[in-house]
């Protein structure tokens, strides 16, 4: 039997409108908060938690051997954070420039020294995609 010519140009057109809006769909990673305290674990975040873009609960990056993290790149397809986002004593990570999909941080974006003999965290207090941040409060 013969299908309609209307169903499927619709059904074409449905799916090249979402296949190519460049919007993705949200995915949410395990549920929960994550503590990640190593390089390894934050290169494998995707492994772990997703694949994923939307934390449900809090992300907290601190180390605990120092000079451990040095970037967040597992990190870079995060685009919301249901819960505080921290990042604590990481004496080797100099900028959150892997942050840059970071839209949405639900409840506070902690950004504290980098050292516990560091006072200030001038090198990471403003990374640029922060403008872009719709909904947070910032401590520092």
């Amino acid at each position: 039997m013969r299908q309609p010519f209307f169903s499927t140009a619709f059904v074409l057109l449905l799916f090249s409108s979402l296949a190519f809006t460049g919007e993705a769909l949200a995915v949410d990673c395990v549920p929960g908060s994550a503590a990640l305290d190593s390089q390894a674990e934050i290169d494998a975040f995707q492994t772990n938690f997703g694949p994923c873009d939307t934390m449900t609960g809090g992300l907290t990056v601190r180390e605990s051997a120092p000079g451990n993290i040095t970037n967040l790149n597992g990190l870079s397809g995060i685009t919301s954070i249901g819960g505080p986002f921290i990042v604590q004593d990481n004496m080797a990570l100099t900028n959150l420039d892997d942050l840059s999909a970071l839209t949405s941080v639900a409840d506070f974006l902690g950004i504290f020294p980098i050292s516990p003999s560091q006072t200030s965290t001038d090198s990471l207090e403003s990374p640029a995609w922060a403008a872009q941040l719709t909904s947070t409060s910032t401590r520092h």
